[in-house]
């Protein structure tokens, strides 16, 4: 598979603008719920079309990048986005949201993939570790969002200017600032008849981006009220622990490809697993304000390399890096769509605190399967 060169930084910026789209949406979710509006079921069912979409865009991003190239898609797929946020901020009743978001999701998933095929090109193209970077960019590009949506918010502008806004900004950029993005030339017969084979490492290595989303997407969901009914926080401590794992977590991301470097990427899975195992068993264990944010951010410190890692380590696919990215994608959506639901199910029969062990486990299982990120140690997935 051949690539053309590069810069790095134009890459960067579509995970800028991915995220920040997202992070547009999720600060704005209580003023669209209120405008139309929904009770928490009408809501869930929203945001439920959204997360099948992220399934569904994953199933198809790695055969849409290799018949429309992952450059076509990114510049293509994120005004898409941005049109689909404005069309929910428009939405005057619950089934145009539900589809404005089923499209959001969709899209958003298949630019995802392209654009981490893009990063896996750049990267073997350098022949230096950068994945962490550009998932570093993506929780930049999310503060952003969300710092956008708290402004707008504060100054009392509706989701539609905002995100029509915003859409304009993002649509912008995509057409002027991502004109640089590479292309890969098409590949042969062999090549594709190799794609469609699944293997045990391809996998594996979906289980344990799995084990991420699944950890990252409880966190999100659960971090505050665990702070708030069972550390006894207040709502801003409560709030400042997912603060902290997510500034924890971006810090981390910026770092990762120096210390990848110096240790190795199976070295740097283990570390980093056992870094986010003790974070969230300090919060569980010692059910404490100071405790729960310092643990939170640990877990988030943690977690930020894993999925990073396992995209690079799918990149060493002999062929098909568009359906590897796009095959560890779908398993790793799965978990950030299952942990906050299974978390909460969990927590219907059994206290919250207990629920919780049940990322503490799969953080455990990154940890047993942190080999499996070192390329070459994937036997047919690795084979060059």
């Amino acid at each position: 598979m051949a690539w053309q060169h590069t810069d790095g930084r134009t890459v960067a910026g579509a995970f800028v603008l991915h995220a920040a789209l997202i992070g547009t949406w999720a600060g704005r979710v209580p003023a669209i719920k209120h405008a139309l509006g929904l009770s928490d079921t009408a809501l869930g069912a929203a945001l439920f079309g959204m997360a099948a979409g992220t399934l569904v865009g994953s199933w198809w991003g790695g055969r849409l990048a290799r018949r429309w190239q992952p450059a076509t898609l990114v510049r293509g797929g994120l005004p898409v986005m941005a049109a689909a946020l404005v069309g929910a901020a428009l939405a005057g009743d619950l089934a145009v949201l539900a589809a404005a978001l089923v499209c959001f999701g969709t899209v958003g998933a298949i630019v995802d993939v392209a654009m981490n095929t893009l990063a896996v090109g750049v990267e073997r193209d350098r022949r230096r570790p950068l994945m962490s970077g550009f998932h570093g960019a993506w929780s930049v590009g999310l503060l952003l969002g969300a710092l956008g949506a708290s402004a707008a918010a504060a100054a009392d502008v509706a989701p539609e200017g905002h995100f029509a806004i915003a859409a304009v900004l993002v649509a912008g950029a995509a057409v002027t600032v991502l004109g640089g993005l590479p292309h890969v030339a098409a590949p042969g017969a062999a090549a594709a008849r190799a794609r469609a084979r699944w293997t045990a490492e391809l996998v594996v290595l979906g289980a344990i981006a799995f084990c991420s989303f699944f950890a990252e997407g409880a966190a999100a969901d659960w971090s505050a009220v665990y702070m708030h009914d069972r550390a006894g926080a207040g709502s801003a401590l409560a709030a400042a622990a997912f603060a902290g794992f997510s500034l924890a977590m971006a810090a981390s991301r910026l770092t990762g490809d120096r210390i990848v470097t110096l240790i190795g990427p199976a070295r740097l899975a283990r570390r980093a697993g056992l870094t986010a195992v003790a974070g969230l068993g300090l919060a569980l264990a010692v059910p404490a304000p100071g405790a729960g944010i310092a643990g939170f951010a640990l877990m988030g410190a943690g977690l930020a390399p894993i999925v990073p890692l396992v995209v690079s380590a799918a990149g060493a696919a002999a062929h098909g890096v568009e359906t590897a990215v796009s095959r560890v994608f779908l398993i790793a959506y799965s978990g950030s769509i299952a942990g906050p639901a299974v978390i909460g199910f969990a927590a219907g029969h059994v206290a919250l605190r207990t629920a919780l062990l049940i990322p503490f486990a799969l953080i455990a299982c990154i940890v047993a399967g942190a080999g499996r990120v070192e390329p070459g140690a994937g036997g047919e997935l690795a084979r060059t």
